[in-house]
């Protein structure tokens, strides 16, 4: 009897032990599970900053190499459910035998980004494969594209998405596909000690103990393989670092000079930070070809400073700034601000500590749904149309429920059908785009640059706003912004305007570039000799301009939807600068605002992400509605770097759509207001705005 209850006893406890037992096991997963997000911090970091797999690992209080450290990462991400309780063992793998083997690039496959679904399937493979090698190796195939993966590569995806669960809470959405290492793709090696000029990410991380100082993570871009594949492509197979530089230098300094042109005032949405985003868009001063040509030379292994020079092994630090020749002595060149080597901060590289990263975290996680009920709106340009397609552009277009295409272009190119046959005509985007748009319900709305068009100030250089005073070290500039006080200007903008209105079933009309350009942010301009005299004529004339624009348009079409774009709102590290005329190129939007239907305000850049919904620059918003009754649209940076996610645009547009007075939001690049020289979007921003569904909360 003493033993039979003896048993039952041991009966009864033993599920405790059991459970007890299990809940220990899954500590310990957990554990580990905390400890390799934690080096994948440090493994996407280091490799960021050097370019190279990482010669040995320390995950808790053990050191492994790469190959052990994937295994790990490709079986956690793998996984659809929690960590196992075998986390802790850890199979003996060695090191490929080549780490940088040159593979065929299939193109589509990295310019397309990895679903969560489809990453996790690819890194089930990885782990399968790990498991049964002793030795890892140099490429793996994702299944479904066929297309080969550098194990380089494989260690710096995993790294990532591991790195984004624990800065962000979640696994990303989308991971898009990097070179992250130009060994093996190119002829020459990175010079020791050279590898952080070839980085991809930024030296200005600006003051790390306060919470509103403007950040980004990525400023060339560098392991964009989209920067790679134009470097690439544009060096021409060079077997020599500095003659595949010399043909970047020569290739930025013609674009920007010979095929876009100098623009010293501001660009209707601003001017672009980012690596890849600033490669596509040349306009704008003499400061960007150097920042440009920079970038692409980071993006093959060519250490390079953004300040205007670039390292070669035989030859030191050169010059690759377009003020002065290819290769010269960088101290020569006056436009060159830095002594030889540049400086040699500490790079910015993504940490959970960050408190960016915790602001994209915290409005990444509050989606509530309610910006289904704001107008959406995505802005696009020609080169979207005709390299994608009206049907992708539009399957890929997420719940946006209105296209703005520009059809008049700051380059001054018409994308539309007009009466006068001398017009610059590109090609017909619109006509198709409205069926397809219309056909979905979609609303469409044309985009038409006013007083910037290059075509016209090449063409009439005394229509052009004329500057007070010389600038840029003495020397004057040619401006692409035309006065507002030239008649004849006046009448071709009209006839243009009759033209597309009375020709296209368009449900509105945008209008961008009104206003008065500033010279290096400084209030300096004239109009023009036949303009007012006197004080405060600027804004009166603009608006009497904006009237008659308007009325012409109305007068074919009475119900269509006329919407002023702002001058781009200025901050100053966050702290506000207002809505005054003068600091909006001379714009008064109390005024304008009885002339347009709606009123768009434009926000450029990154730099209020790290004051979140706290950023000065939203005061503009309370200030609009406050002073007219009216609630504006407001269109942001889509931004083509990875923390930036869709849930985050979603997020982004909940919060402002609660918390302040806006009827609208949209969407934007710098490109988006061009044409004539990249799509606006790249392929992974579009897929990223494919994901941006508030009613999905992908």
């Amino acid at each position: 009897m003493k033993r039979q209850l003896k048993f039952v006893s041991l009966c009864l406890k033993l599920p405790i032990l059991l459970v007890i037992g299990f809940v220990s096991e899954l500590s310990v997963a957990s554990q580990f599970h905390d400890d390799l997000l934690r080096t994948a911090v440090f493994v996407a970091g280091d490799m960021e900053s050097s370019r190279k797999v990482p010669k040995s690992i320390r995950i808790a209080d053990r050191s492994i190499n790469a190959a052990q450290f994937l295994y790990l990462a490709a079986r956690d991400i793998g996984q659809k459910s929690g960590v196992s309780s075998d986390s802790e063992l850890v199979p003996t793998i060695k090191l490929p035998s080549a780490l940088y083997v040159s593979i065929k690039l299939n193109a589509r496959f990295y310019r397309t980004p990895f679903t969560r679904a489809q990453y996790q399937l690819f890194f089930q493979g990885v782990a399968k494969k790990l498991s049964a090698s002793v030795q890892a190796p140099s490429t793996f195939t994702d299944e479904l594209s066929k297309a080969e993966v550098r194990f380089s590569e494989a260690l710096y995806y995993a790294a990532g998405i591991l790195r984004a669960q624990y800065m962000l809470r979640a696994k990303p959405s989308l991971w898009r596909k990097y070179i992250i290492s130009p060994e093996g793709f190119v002829a020459w090696s990175i010079p020791d000690r050279y590898e952080k000029w070839t980085s991809p990410l930024t030296f200005d991380s600006g003051d790390p103990g306060s919470p509103y100082t403007p950040k980004r993570y990525y400023a060339s871009s560098a392991h964009h393989y989209e920067m790679f594949h134009l470097a690439r492509t544009v060096s021409g197979g060079a077997k020599d670092p500095y003659v595949a530089g010399q043909r970047i230098y020569n290739w930025v300094k013609y674009q920007w000079h010979q095929k876009v042109g100098y623009s010293s005032g501001r660009m209707p949405f601003g001017r672009e930070k980012g690596g890849y985003e600033r490669t596509r868009y040349f306009f704008h001063t003499s400061g960007p070809p150097r920042i440009i040509i920079s970038n692409l030379l980071r993006a093959i292994g060519i250490p390079a400073s953004s300040s205007g020079a670039a390292f070669f092994q035989a030859r030191g630090w050169v010059n690759i700034d377009v003020h002065a020749p290819y290769g010269s002595d960088p101290k020569k060149n006056r436009f060159y601000y830095v002594d030889v080597p540049p400086p040699t901060r500490n790079m910015s590289v993504p940490s959970p500590k960050d408190h960016f990263a915790l602001e994209i975290q915290d409005i990444s996680h509050r989606r509530t749904g309610v910006s289904h009920a704001l107008r959406r709106m995505l802005f696009v340009n020609p080169h979207d149309v005709q390299a994608y397609g009206t049907n992708y552009m539009l399957n890929q277009s997420g719940d946006a429920d209105s296209i703005v295409l520009t059809v008049k272009s700051s380059q001054g190119n018409l994308f539309f059908r007009t009466r006068n046959s001398e017009a610059s005509n590109k090609w017909d985007v619109l006509e198709p785009l409205i069926a397809g748009a219309h056909q979905r319900r979609k609303k469409v709305y044309a985009a038409v640059s006013t007083l910037i068009d290059r075509q016209v100030g090449v063409a009439h250089p005394e229509w052009r706003q004329q500057l007070n005073a010389k600038v840029s070290r003495g020397e004057t500039w040619p401006n692409i912004h035309i006065s507002p006080c030239v008649p004849a200007y006046r009448e071709k903008l009209k006839q243009q305007l009759h033209d597309l209105v009375s020709m296209y079933p368009v449900d509105g009309i945008v209008f961008s570039g009104l206003y008065f350009a500033n010279v290096f942010g400084k209030d300096d301009t004239q109009g023009h000799s036949t303009c007012p005299k006197g004080r405060n004529w600027m804004s009166r004339v603009l608006t009497k301009y904006a009237q008659d624009l308007v009325n012409t348009v109305r007068s074919i079409d009475p119900e269509i939807e006329t919407v002023l774009m702002s001058y781009p709102l200025l901050d100053s590290k966050n702290r506000y600068v207002g809505l005054s005329s003068k600091n909006l190129g001379h714009q008064d939007l109390w005024d304008l605002s009885k002339v347009f239907d709606q009123v768009l305000l434009i926000v450029p850049g990154t730099s209020w992400v790290s004051g979140g919904l706290n950023a000065s620059v939203w005061r503009s918003i309370d200030d609009y509605h406050a002073r007219t009754g009216r609630k504006p649209w407001v269109s942001v940076n889509l931004v083509d770097e990875w923390v930036y996610s869709s849930t985050f645009y979603i997020g982004l547009r909940d919060m402002l759509g609660q918390k302040y007075p806006i009827s609208g939001f949209g969407l934007h690049t710098g490109l988006s207001a061009v044409g004539e020289l990249a799509p606006a979007l790249s392929r992974v921003g579009w897929w990223k705005n494919r994901h941006i569904d508030s009613l999905g909360m992908n």
